[in-house]
């Protein structure tokens, strides 16, 4: 209960906030970038394979922060359940502390992080990227 506090009063309202919505804008941004200059560029590549390189590199690590993250609250709950199922019925000390237990959660804002989260993450910014080359 400690470290979960811990943990998230050092990153609820910067650090988690900052890389979750840092790297899903700029992963838009390379989004849009890649499919507005691969037609664009065909003699000279290079523009392009920025971006599309800038764009895998964001997509992995979105992915991994956001997985990693979710990871905690999924293990927790496994962890937990564990306990509860190697707890025998005499021990009635032993199963109501562990009814107090919640689940270690990675909290950002006011939400947190589940395991469909980052699969959440994803197609919010497929959309938006998609939603930028309607616009234009």
């Amino acid at each position: 209960m400690i470290i979960e506090h811990t943990i998230n009063e050092i990153g609820k309202y910067t650090f988690i906030p900052g890389t979750v919505g840092g790297l899903g804008f700029l992963q838009i941004l390379c989004l849009y970038g890649t499919l507005k200059t691969l037609p664009e560029f065909g003699e000279n590549p290079a523009i392009s394979v920025f971006f599309i390189l800038c764009c895998i590199n964001l997509t992995m690590s979105t992915l991994l922060n956001n997985t990693l993250a979710s990871k905690v609250y999924v293990n927790s709950c496994e962890l937990l359940k564990s306990w509860k199922n190697q707890c025998s019925v005499s021990d009635k000390l032993y199963s109501r502390e562990l009814k107090g237990f919640p689940p270690t959660k990675i909290t950002f804002a006011e939400r947190f992080m589940d395991k469909s989260t980052p699969l959440v993450f994803q197609d919010f910014i497929i959309g938006q990227s998609i939603s930028l080359l309607l616009l234009r």
